[in-house]
């Protein structure tokens, strides 16, 4: 195969062989490279399910090791059912609805809401609003810390 040189005009010949060697020495590199991405994705998803069992009230929790710690953030994604928020919108009037969540797309006002978990006699209100949402819990963050000893 014969390559041109775009800046200089120059034309090289390369062996087939040397092609196929590059070739087969990417395709070994893609292969390691899935095992190990594959090998670091259990890893991680296992330091997840560790810090899930560690009940802080955190997202935010600390795995020590004798040598090694991480910081592992637990990452949630929550959906909101429009339905059923155009259900609860009607059942308790725009007034109510949209003090606890925005108009332009029904996202909801966070400060608001968490003020309404902490409302006594809120109950059926925070019940319909949790009926509606779906959290779901993703990949975690793992950050290695400085071990400290003693």
């Amino acid at each position: 195969m014969e390559i041109i040189d775009k800046n200089t005009g120059e034309i090289t010949t390369i062996d087939s062989d040397i092609i196929d060697t590059m070739l087969s020495a990417l395709k070994e590199l893609q292969a390691q490279e899935a095992e190990i991405r594959d090998a670091r994705m259990d890893i991680e998803n296992q330091l997840g399910m560790m810090a899930l069992n560690i009940d802080n009230g955190s997202k935010t929790k600390r795995i020590i090791g004798n040598k090694n710690a991480v910081k592992v953030t637990i990452r949630e994604y929550t959906k909101w059912d429009k339905k059923k928020l155009d259900e609860i919108k009607n059942e308790v009037g725009e007034n109510t609805f949209f003090k606890y969540f925005r108009v332009d797309k029904y996202a909801p006002n966070a400060r608001e809401i968490k003020k309404l978990a902490s409302t006594l006699g809120s109950d059926g209100l925070m019940m319909s609003f949790n009926s509606a949402k779906e959290t779901t819990i993703g990949k975690p963050a793992i950050e290695f810390e400085e071990v400290r000893n003693g």
